[in-house]
């Protein structure tokens, strides 16, 4: 898999384990798109872990200075960055006074969680037999001032994300994702599939022009919006409600008072968990596993919310993140599964 570190060498990164040392079996390729004028080039990794332990995200996350690699030192300079962060969000739309509310560390926190954004080039469905394509690159790569990524933009408006651009490194992956006969497996792409004329940009299953990723703009954004229109409402365990799209949160009991408040929109559901969650959490600590229909999310091996999810998920448009004491977690639902019954059925 990449190396877990970018820098300006236009050489794609090196494998950290060794092509012989994969069992045959155990390989897939994927791309590495360089922003520079260096050709786009196959990378080796290694599929074995599934869904559950997928080495294209966590390994990608890692390549654009997740687990806070990345964040200043300096008191001074935190300061600075925390600005830019809130800058950013409220140039995206956030409410500039509420973000003024949110401390330096929660922006810096949040802001290294966010560190990977994932686009949805095509999702899983029957025209494309349920074989999609995403691309991984930083999404605070203006931020960084990270030079114009020609190859993973053309790409990205061949797939119907008309108004993208890309800075800085991408990575880009196929995985077949069948819900029906429980099968989550990456596949091949190659450089050859990379090009915006290669036929799977229009086979089926296309973007939304809008990109399906969690960027730190958009999720700041949703920060300073926190659902103004309803207030949330109660629910008995086992009757969870069903949150009209775009309208207020509802909230649903689990045993033992385990609280969790949700909502959604046509494309994305959003769960907010606060309960057995001290501010004083780090996100290292904090561990999510998703399925097609499940969700598990522990805290230093303590469990605090799991069960049935009310539709299915594409894994890779799902994230999390955390920031003083709330845990946001927004989930990408499949193509055609456009209202859930509830968000998550506790067990």
């Amino acid at each position: 898999m990449a190396s877990l570190a970018q820098n300006t060498d236009p050489s794609p990164p090196s494998t950290t384990v060794s092509k012989s040392k994969i069992p045959a079996s155990s390989q897939y390729k994927f791309v590495f798109l360089p922003a520079s004028d260096e050709a786009a080039a196959v990378l080796i990794g290694d599929k074995s872990g599934g869904l559950q332990n997928d080495d294209m995200v966590s390994n990608a996350k890692k390549y654009f200075g997740a687990n806070g690699s990345g964040l200043p030192q300096g008191e001074a300079e935190r300061k600075a960055v925390a600005q830019q962060v809130r800058d950013q969000a409220i140039k995206a739309g956030a409410d500039a006074s509420q973000l003024s509310q949110v401390s330096d560390d929660a922006l810096l926190t949040l802001a290294t969680n966010t560190a990977c954004e994932i686009t949805a080039l095509t999702v899983p469905c029957a025209k494309n037999s349920n074989i999609a394509v995403s691309m991984y690159s930083d999404d605070k790569a203006k931020s960084k001032n990270l030079p114009f990524n020609a190859k993973a933009t053309a790409l990205a408006r061949a797939c119907g994300h008309g108004s993208a651009e890309l800075f800085g490194d991408a990575f880009v992956s196929r995985y077949h994702d069948d819900e029906m006969a429980d099968i989550w497996e990456r596949k091949d792409f190659t450089v050859e599939d990379s090009l915006p004329g290669a036929a799977w940009c229009t086979r089926g299953g296309g973007g939304n022009g809008g990109g399906s990723g969690s960027s730190l703009s958009n999720l700041m954004s949703k920060m300073g919006n926190q659902n103004s229109q309803s207030q949330p409402n109660t629910i008995d365990m086992g009757r969870p409600a069903q949150p009209a799209l775009g309208v207020g949160e509802q909230t649903a009991l689990g045993e033992g008072q385990q609280k969790y408040t949700w909502s959604q929109s046509a494309d994305e559901v959003e769960i907010k968990v606060r309960d057995g969650i001290e501010k004083s959490t780090k996100s290292k600590y904090i561990k999510c596993k998703f399925t097609a229909k499940t969700i598990k999310v522990t805290i230093q091996g303590t469990t605090v919310l799991t069960g049935s999810l009310g539709g299915g998920i594409i894994i890779d448009d799902c994230t999390y993140t955390l920031a003083d004491g709330e845990l946001c977690i927004t989930l990408g639902k499949r193509e055609g599964e456009t209202q859930w019954p509830y968000a998550v059925k506790i067990e």
